[in-house]
């Protein structure tokens, strides 16, 4: 007998872009729908420059990542609240997407 047992997965969605900020806080705000926090991970350049909307990314509960290019290093420059997925439905569905493949990953033999 088969059962599939959701645990309470805290996701995180991270949209990364090398240039069109807008069109990546476009996509991040999607991810709210299954994330409990999303974020835009963007060049440490183009990050800087980014935060002057401040107030937008804030709004649409959508953190900003700088990530430098030369160091590998990031730093978050806004953290989004945790707040529950705005789909319960969609929230569900990555869940069990997320126990079957472990479940796949278990039951594959090992070589």
């Amino acid at each position: 007998m088969s059962q599939t047992v959701i645990l309470p997965h805290l996701v995180t969605g991270f949209e990364m872009k090398i240039a069109d900020w807008q069109k990546g806080l476009s996509q991040a705000v999607r991810y709210r729908f299954f994330a409990y926090q999303s974020f835009l991970v963007l060049p440490a350049p183009l990050a800087e420059n980014v935060r002057a909307f401040i107030p937008l990314f804030k709004a649409s509960e959508v953190g900003l990542i700088a990530f430098n290019q030369v160091s590998g290093s990031i730093q978050i420059l806004i953290r989004p609240y945790t707040v529950k997925p705005l789909s319960e439905r969609a929230y569900k569905v990555l869940c069990d997407a997320i126990s079957l493949f472990r479940e796949s990953r278990v039951d594959a033999p090992s070589s």
